[in-house]
């Protein structure tokens, strides 16, 4: 038997109602990969996204990183979310409708997962 905590079931329905666009933007980015230090597109696509939700991205130090705030209700401690956006220098041979665009660059790794979610 299977114990069903009362928030389990929000948790779910939110995941559920993001999922969509979790796979749009994760087909979007391994369509297009890029090698590291080089996610510039990338790295415009996450910051365009997190502005589309209202956050205010700040601007990059490196060029392909991207930084936000998620301001809490009150203060606290931090927490730091961290995910890596870079491909690998591999000829992808998947047959997948979401194939990469980019001759001998893939996502192999689940990085383009990684930054959609």
């Amino acid at each position: 038997m299977t114990m069903t905590v009362p928030w389990q079931r929000q948790i779910e329905e939110s995941i559920e109602a993001v999922l969509p666009e979790v796979v749009r933007l994760r087909h979007r980015v391994h369509r297009h990969p890029e090698l590291a230090m080089q996610e510039t597109a990338t790295a415009a696509l996450v910051r365009e996204v997190l502005a589309g939700l209202g956050l205010e991205p700040r601007p990059p130090l490196l060029g392909t990183d991207v930084i936000a705030m998620i301001e809490g209700a009150g203060p606290g401690p931090n927490v730091t979310l961290r995910a890596d956006m870079d491909a690998l220098p591999l000829q992808e041979c998947t047959g997948v409708a979401y194939a990469s665009e980019c001759p001998g660059v893939m996502h192999a790794c689940g990085h383009d997962g990684h930054t959609a979610m």
